[in-house]
């Protein structure tokens, strides 16, 4: 799910220590989280959030506590940690999706924020249900934690003169709505899941159960974020920095680490099991999993990190990753997205906002007689690129999605043909002159029309310039931008000429290109295979390539994505 970050916030996100937690004032934070995540949407980020539930939890659990001498009599139920964690779950999950929804609204975006009840598979042998750890409820003071330890409680103490509850916290081993949570991210919805680190429940014979315990939620959504493909895993905690030697003058910010280095200082100790451990154990699970980037950070630094400015960034270095927002100009548009694999890493595109470009296959570069021959090259190197690009043509038409052919050629006066490029090189024939198919290159001679097996049908852009670049001296920008297209699957020949520069040229106004390596050719297959090179080079610096194959593989089982209204 490239363009895609799970957000992982604390349950003090919303009750910070200290501070009473009414339910105004975790409104009130929820709002200014909402902004954030709203801004991150208008830059064309998906989001995924995740959250903890600590505070609230502990409120549930006294409050049960507080009646538990009348339950009998009132006729109240008992209330199990695991039905706690649900409650928590669903009521921060209400504040959280009523606050995106409304910070999403009020920048006239269609999204919507979904928060989904979601459970966490555990193993019921884990050593964890015997070692209370996981902090929940408010800060204690000393002599209130010795009360409640009298009364049963584990207490902690988790900063000087800082008490808190503890209850087990076992290992997520399964998020077991994943499937369900990636289908409603990949219709650009913000969804909110795993809340709390989700409902512990372990596996029995006759079903699930839930069990009393409260699951890390940065375990869980690092468990998560590797299971649907999520590029990029933030953490927020309370510091803009992960640190060592935290607390001596020796204390060193980490901005950009790989796994060897940050695990090092995890066994070294230099972060506690009850603060920052669970956070690096959890990006380096993240990564080892597949993960892409991982980021730790604080609220406030929440953007700055996610553009490379703040946190402290995990990635794997021969791994590809994309370190920045997808286009900025266009939100999510609810539509299912199709991702494919190509190089340097996969690529996605909303159906509602994408065109097939056939740039140049015209007789005249494809066929004996025409221009491409009179410069001595072999046209049937070009003809390889037919039959993949007749398949993709095909999809693209039975889908309903926009076609745009290209032709290059000249007015038959030849007044938009400039000296330097009619008399480059010594071909046999030079642009206007006759051959067998016609003035070559000259709008309206057989030799400018598309071969037969690739020809336009009604309905389909057919585009005439004079240049090698499709957007040089034509309407092509304007035709892409009416039409609300954003990305551009590129066809065509030849491979290192007019193909390359379209494809550059079409990054510098903004669209995202991936070219089908299959479906363009050149006469050179250097130069073919340089040119697929140079548009994945440095991080997909003008583009992605990939195969048609791919493509197609991408597109069979969405059939919902036929007749996409536009």
């Amino acid at each position: 799910m490239t363009g895609t970050v799970l957000l992982a916030v604390g349950g003090n996100a919303l009750v910070l220590d200290g501070e009473p937690g009414t339910v105004v004032r975790q409104q009130e934070r929820a709002a200014r989280f909402a902004t954030q995540v709203a801004d991150l949407v208008a830059d064309g980020w998906r989001v995924l959030v995740t959250h903890g539930n600590g505070p609230q939890v502990g409120y549930i659990v006294r409050r049960g506590e507080l009646v538990a001498a009348d339950a009998a009599s009132e006729g109240l139920p008992d209330l199990p940690l695991w039905l706690a964690v649900a409650d928590s779950q669903g009521g921060i999950g209400h504040l959280l999706a009523v606050a995106l929804d409304g910070a999403l609204e009020l920048r006239g975006l269609d999204v919507r924020a979904v928060a989904v009840l979601t459970h966490v598979e555990v193993d019921a042998d884990d050593p964890a249900f015997a070692r209370p750890t996981k902090p929940i409820g408010a800060a204690m003071t000393a002599t209130t934690a010795r009360r409640r330890a009298a009364e049963g409680w584990a207490v902690v103490e988790t900063a000087p003169g800082v008490h808190r509850r503890v209850v087990p916290s076992p290992r997520p081993r399964r998020v077991v709505e994943a499937e369900q949570i990636h289908a409603l991210a990949a219709t650009g919805a913000v969804v909110v899941a795993a809340g709390g680190g989700g409902i512990p429940v372990v596996r029995r014979g006759d079903g699930w159960h839930g069990v009393d315990a409260v699951v890390d939620k940065d375990h869980t959504s690092a468990l998560l974020a590797a299971s649907i493909g999520v590029d990029t895993l933030v953490l927020v905690t309370g510091v803009d920095e992960v640190c060592v030697g935290w607390g001596t003058p020796d204390r060193r910010a980490l901005r950009h680490v790989d796994p060897v280095e940050l695990r090092g200082h995890l066994e070294a100790g230099e972060f506690p099991a009850g603060s920052m451990g669970p956070k690096v154990e959890s990006v380096l699970q993240f990564v080892a999993d597949g993960g892409h980037r991982a980021v730790i950070t604080s609220l406030a630094s929440l953007r700055d990190a996610l553009e490379g400015r703040s946190g402290t960034h995990l990635t794997v270095g021969d791994r590809p990753s994309r370190t920045a927002a997808p286009d900025r100009r266009t939100p999510p548009t609810g539509e299912p997205m199709i991702t494919l694999p190509a190089e340097p890493f996969p690529f996605t595109f909303d159906p509602r906002h994408v065109a097939l470009l056939c740039i140049d296959f015209q007789r005249d570069f494809m066929e004996a007689g025409g221009f491409g021959e009179s410069l001595g090259n072999d046209v049937s190197r070009l003809r390889g690129t037919i039959e993949p690009t007749s398949r993709v043509l095909t999809a693209f038409r039975r889908h309903g999605w926009p076609v745009i052919h290209t032709r290059e050629g000249h007015r038959p006066d030849l007044a938009d043909l400039f000296p330097a490029k009619r008399d480059r090189g010594s071909p046999a024939l030079r642009i206007g002159e006759e051959g067998p198919m016609g003035r070559l290159l000259v709008r309206g001679s057989a030799g400018h029309g598309i071969v037969p097996e690739l020809a336009p049908v009604a309905g389909e852009v057919v585009l005439d310039k004079p240049g090698k670049g499709s957007f040089y001296a034509t309407d092509l920008e304007t035709i892409l931008r009416a039409r609300g297209i954003t990305s551009l699957v590129v066809t065509g020949v030849t491979t290192e000429v007019c193909v390359q520069t379209t494809v550059r040229e079409a990054n510098d106004r903004g669209f995202e290109s991936l070219v089908l390596a299959d479906c363009t050719a050149s006469y050179f297959p250097e130069f073919h295979r340089s040119a697929l090179d140079m548009f994945s080079a440095q991080g997909g610096i003008v583009g992605w390539v990939g195969t048609s194959d791919a493509l197609l593989a991408a597109l069979v089982p969405t059939t919902i994505h036929e007749e996409v209204a536009r």
